[in-house]
């Protein structure tokens, strides 16, 4: 029992962490969504930066929420939210993802639970939907991909297009189609990432406290953190962090004096 309580919590951990990576231009409403999903996640306050009129996230930006039924009913879960800089302040995509494995660190967030879990959400405000023709826009998305699936050693990261603000478009139709378009355009990037069905959010229903749409986007977050537990991949990482552990116990028992190759069965 002593050596199972010492050699596991490094691995409950790790499949305890949900952590989204927001990223893209700035001026998109990262900052704004974050708040939103924290909001809906239950927090009483907005703490991510926000204005109207002007880029305000420098660096990247980690709000944490500890939710009860997030993946599994009843397992308490911490959702990291994860703000990042805007493109325009000349920062390299690769750059933010490099400062996002630095903050963890310092917040102690182990290494595997980005270098695995990560699901990567990229916001493109409907205003700037032309860009899903630019090959400029797409090659600097395809750095951060790039960046994460090296770190991911063989698992393929989950992608979500969300475009944001998509209050301006007068008809349904006309915004599916630029979801449709959205999705197609980043299918680039697929042999890399796994990209997901893009999904809208909008201020329907803001005045009631309602959101219907961040409250989808929250569904299909924790859907992607669902599946993420089911994978292969996942089950590998979580053993092979045991294995590390449970070395190290029973190096410590040998310390102690204690024969570890007779302690176990």
């Amino acid at each position: 029992d002593e050596v199972v309580a010492e050699s596991t919590p490094n691995a409950k951990d790790f499949v305890k962490k949900c952590p989204i990576f927001f990223f893209g231009l700035s001026r998109q409403g990262k900052s704004t969504l974050v708040n939103d999903l924290m909001e809906v996640l239950g927090s009483s306050d907005r703490p991510a930066k926000e204005s109207f009129d002007k880029p305000c996230t420098r660096g990247v930006r980690v709000h944490s929420k500890l939710c009860d039924n997030w993946t599994t009913p009843g397992v308490e879960e911490e959702v990291l939210l994860i703000d990042t800089e805007g493109w325009e302040f000349g920062k390299k995509p690769g750059d933010l993802f490099k400062q996002c494995m630095s903050l963890a660190k310092e917040a102690n967030i182990q290494a595997k639970v980005l270098q695995h879990r990560l699901v990567l959400v990229l916001c493109l405000k409907g205003e700037d939907r032309s860009l899903i023709h630019d090959k400029k826009f797409f090659g600097l998305v395809k750095g951060i991909c790039k960046q994460a699936a090296h770190a991911a050693g063989g698992g393929k990261p989950v992608l979500l297009p969300v475009l944001t603000m998509s209050d301006l478009f007068r008809k349904e139709d006309d915004y599916h189609s630029v979801l449709g378009k959205f999705k197609c355009a980043l299918q680039e990037v697929g042999n890399i990432v796994t990209v997901q069905d893009a999904v809208s959010v909008s201020h329907y229903d803001a005045e009631l406290g309602n959101r219907p749409s961040v409250q989808e986007l929250r569904q299909v977050l924790a859907a992607i953190c669902t599946e993420q537990l089911k994978s292969w991949h996942i089950l590998e990482a979580a053993k092979e962090i045991i294995e590390v552990d449970l070395k190290k116990c029973l190096m410590a028992w040998s310390q102690k004096g204690i024969d570890a190759d007779h302690a176990l069965v």
